[in-house]
């Protein structure tokens, strides 16, 4: 009884090394000590919930999220009256612990990643007098660890953090909203280290002011590409004078529209659109009447002459010569400018994590891989606690003597994904 009593001052002394961050942040001007609003990173919540059960995420998310009453949302799980807040407290615990792996895998430092495996121990009081001086001892002087103790502590308050990004769907980015909106999703007013309600309608107007952002780039975008398409009369050299430079559209187009511009800086796409135009004398060409009409051959009789010196079967041309009208130029400048095949995408790496998993209760126990991954070995770390493995390759553990252990569960999965695991009581 002592034992655990020590424990508990220990834990509120933790609580207040918090606090006195905090209080320190504040007076500094900051807002940025552990456990500040909007101090929760969205990801490792999500990948803490990814590994949950569907009914322990629907819990946690409806009660904390959603901000819904527990009875309410025990009746539509079917969860008895009872038993609802004892369910809740156990999706509490293993979202806990979710949260300390998800935090370990992006340790910097070993200490860093055996301290966020043994947080849930040490905040359930489980760890012996040793162990638990040296974690007091790295997670004073570590903040990023200590920001992981916080989170860990209050899972509630770490939900309702993130509750209005989550409710939101996903983080916009800086290119499609602007920073305003992402400060306002990062930021949400929050009443602090202590779970408390969060108003259902809090996310829904920057979700909807992101989708109108995006849709107002959007319709700008369009409306550049069609005012261009418009004004210029040759759509191929659009693209061609567009590619070069994108951030200043509107001096392009006028030069596209000059003539003098277009022959100072003359290009394949364009002499190919010009040099119809006749140059001096009744040169008969009857096939390309309509681009001659919409470049105006009358205006610049100058220029013309000099886009038709580009290709070398238009030079001899002074008197009629109906047979040299036809000019093999255009294929190597349309080889020019075809496209390269593309690179193929490198192939990803496989994903290899260690997940340490609490085990509570006495009995035994399946080891379940989640997010698309793969067990590879289970070996337990305390606890007397043993461990098999069927023949057909699933893993199973069980307590023996002890209601509690800690196993380290080391799972591969392909890139990208989020591999993990859980523990699954065997009736």
């Amino acid at each position: 009884m002592s034992a655990r009593k020590n424990a508990a001052e220990r834990s509120s002394k933790a609580v207040s090394r918090v606090q006195q961050l905090r209080a320190a942040a504040a007076a500094a001007g900051r807002d940025d000590g552990p456990g500040a609003d909007g101090t929760v990173d969205p990801d490792v919540v999500r990948t803490a919930l990814a590994t949950l059960s569907h009914d322990d995420q629907r819990l946690l998310a409806d009660r904390y999220v959603g901000g819904r009453r527990l009875e309410v949302v025990a009746r539509e799980l079917g969860i008895p009256g009872r038993s609802a807040p004892r369910r809740l407290q156990h999706a509490e615990d293993r979202f806990a612990r979710a949260l300390a792996a998800a935090h370990a895998r992006g340790g910097a430092r070993r200490a860093c990643v055996e301290t966020c495996h043994d947080l849930p121990a040490y905040v359930g009081h489980r760890l012996g007098g040793g162990r638990r001086e040296l974690l007091e001892d790295h997670l004073l002087g570590c903040s990023g660890c200590l920001r992981a103790f916080v989170e860990v502590h209050g899972v509630a308050w770490a939900l309702q953090d993130v509750a209005p990004v989550l409710r939101g769907g996903p983080v916009p980015t800086a290119r499609s909203v602007p920073p305003v909106l992402g400060a306002a999703l990062t930021r949400a007013p929050r009443r602090g280290f202590l779970p408390g309600p969060v108003p259902a309608a809090i996310g829904r107007p920057v979700a909807v002011a992101a989708a109108v952002g995006v849709v107002a780039v959007a319709i700008a975008a369009g409306t550049l590409l069609d005012g261009d398409g418009a004004l210029v009369a040759a759509p191929s050299p659009v693209p061609a004078a567009m590619g070069g430079s994108s951030t200043a559209p509107a001096p392009q187009v006028t030069m596209l529209l000059s003539p003098d511009a277009s022959a100072a800086a003359p290009s394949p796409d364009v002499s190919l659109t010009a040099s119809p135009s006749p140059s001096s004398g009744p040169v008969p060409d009857p096939e390309p009447t309509s681009s001659a009409s919409t470049t105006s051959p009358g205006d610049e009789p100058t220029s013309q002459e000099s886009f038709a010196s580009v290709p070398p079967a238009s030079t001899p041309p002074r008197g009629p010569s109906p047979g040299t009208t036809s000019a093999p130029s255009p294929a190597p400048t349309r080889s020019a400018s075809s496209p390269s095949a593309p690179a193929p995408a490198p192939a990803s790496e496989p994903v290899t994590t260690t997940v340490a998993l609490d085990v509570s209760g006495r009995g035994t126990f399946q080891v379940i891989p989640t997010g698309g991954g793969q067990i590879v070995d289970v070996s337990p770390r305390d606890g007397n606690v043993r461990v098999q493995r069927a023949a057909d390759g699933s893993w199973s553990v069980s307590t023996r003597g002890s209601s509690t252990g800690v196993l380290d569960v080391r799972v591969t999965g392909p890139g990208g994904s989020a591999p993990g695991a859980l523990l699954v009581p065997v009736d």
